[in-house]
């Protein structure tokens, strides 16, 4: 029998708690240090060129990931990312993070270079200035019903003129559009499907159809890299320019995803619980589709736009009253609140940073961010749909079979245009 010195036990405990100490770092919500070096802010590209990014990335703990994106000033992808997966605690950043969309325009860009350990996460911003194909209007595109059983395209020119496109023997849920893609999207009613049409000639590209236990689409929400279609199995499905399925969130049998928004580097919906009255906002990673955060709110959404990465505009419903709420994002909670006057939002498009214009039930309004202030520009006009075109400062609207061409400048309606049918929804379609 091996007999063991006074303290063994003790001093193995002791060096057992060490190793395993040395082994399972806390987390103490540190992210890594990020420094870049290039590109510089303001700096000037064009189409076709290639961003030399190059920085350091040092963290306690190592670095799983580092994403380089470009974003546009609304707060959406205009290119493809680029990853680097380090795995290490520190990394000498040397990339070319090309500039190859074509239909990439002129003007104001964010390029986000972000690291991170898996839990928390660094990001830089560096404010580049792009000059690339000028973007120009090509037609308007409206969505009309003659009956609940068919639906009509008209594409409707710079003077006012109007043809006949599409005609589709069934019935209609929601539409999308991606110039970039050249592509325009359908959603046809209960057993839903979306059909991806080509901008060029209208030609069917491909079909996208629901599946049960809740074979609905709700809402088409595209950044010009992915469309996503949201399901009554309680999911979100994104889809790139072929109809291959690059992005899935978890089916959620609690709620509904009834509206969507991309904001930078989240994915989110404005929900409804299945079977119950309960409204809520849920929050994916718009990389993995992995559910973030969720919060219960009292409105029915009606909107969104970001504001910065930090917070989004959210334009709620409730029974007949609506407001602009300011939702923090990394906090998920809401942070300010507008009231509309009396009366529900029908829709909404941005025309510059911080300005909206919203139509309402009681006219169309200009709400200005920075100081929360209303101003009506239209009473009385019961709009169905919007769109904007703001290559040259133009707002369609529709009231029934009548779309109003409206130029926001000089406060006035210069056309209007009489369809043989209501008008359902208004795309501006551009060169690229």
């Amino acid at each position: 029998m091996i007999k063991k010195r006074p303290g063994y036990f003790l001093q193995l405990i002791f060096f057992a708690a060490i190793l395993i100490c040395s082994c399972n770092k806390t987390d103490d919500g540190t992210p890594p240090s990020l420094h870049i070096f290039s590109p510089g802010d303001h700096a000037v590209y064009s189409v076709g060129d290639s961003i030399h990014v190059v920085g350091t990335v040092t963290h306690k703990f190592p670095v799983k990931w580092i994403k380089i994106i470009l974003w546009d000033n609304f707060n959406a992808p205009v290119l493809d990312p680029l990853y680097v997966y380090p795995n290490d605690y520190g990394y000498n950043l040397d990339e070319m993070y090309p500039i190859n969309d074509a239909s990439l325009e002129s003007g104001t860009y964010i390029l986000l270079i972000a690291a991170s350990d898996g839990q928390n996460t660094r990001k830089v911003y560096r404010t580049l200035h792009i000059t690339g194909v000028l973007r120009y209007f090509e037609r308007l595109l409206v969505v009309g019903r003659p009956n609940t059983l068919k639906t009509i395209l008209y594409a409707v020119d710079t003077a006012g003129n109007y043809q006949d496109i599409l005609d589709l023997p069934h019935g209609y849920s929601g539409s999308g559009i991606s110039s970039g893609q050249r592509q325009l999207y359908m959603l046809k009613s209960e057993p839903s499907a979306m059909t991806a049409y080509s901008l060029d000639d209208i030609s069917e590209e491909y079909v996208y159809a629901a599946s049960p236990p809740y074979p609905v689409f709700y809402d088409i929400y595209n950044n010009d890299q992915i469309t996503y279609v949201s399901s009554g199995n309680g999911n979100i499905t994104g889809l790139n320019s072929t109809g291959s399925t690059v992005y899935v969130t978890p089916q959620n049998t609690d709620t509904i995803p009834l509206l969507l928004h991309q904001h930078f580097d989240l994915l989110l919906s404005a929900c409804s619980r299945r079977g119950g009255p309960e409204k809520f906002i849920r929050q994916h990673f718009a990389g993995t589709g992995v559910f973030r955060a969720g919060l219960k709110v009292d409105f029915t959404g009606a909107g969104f736009f970001s504001i910065d990465e930090g917070s989004t505009l959210i334009l709620g419903n409730m029974t007949d009253e609506s407001s602009i709420f300011v939702y923090d994002v990394n906090g998920n909670y809401l942070a300010d609140k507008t009231d509309m006057p009396q009366g529900l939002i029908r829709d909404a498009v941005q025309i510059s940073t911080g300005n909206y214009l919203i139509s309402h039930d009681t006219g169309i309004y200009h709400y200005i961010h920075a100081s929360k202030t209303l101003v009506e520009l239209l009473p009385s006009v019961e709009v169905d749909a919007m769109a904007y075109d703001y290559t040259r400062q133009l707002l369609y609207f529709a009231e029934v079979e009548k779309i109003s061409v409206y130029r926001v400048d000089n406060a006035e309606i210069i056309d209007e245009i009489i369809l043989p049918y209501p008008v359902l929804d208004l795309h501006i379609q551009y060169n690229n």
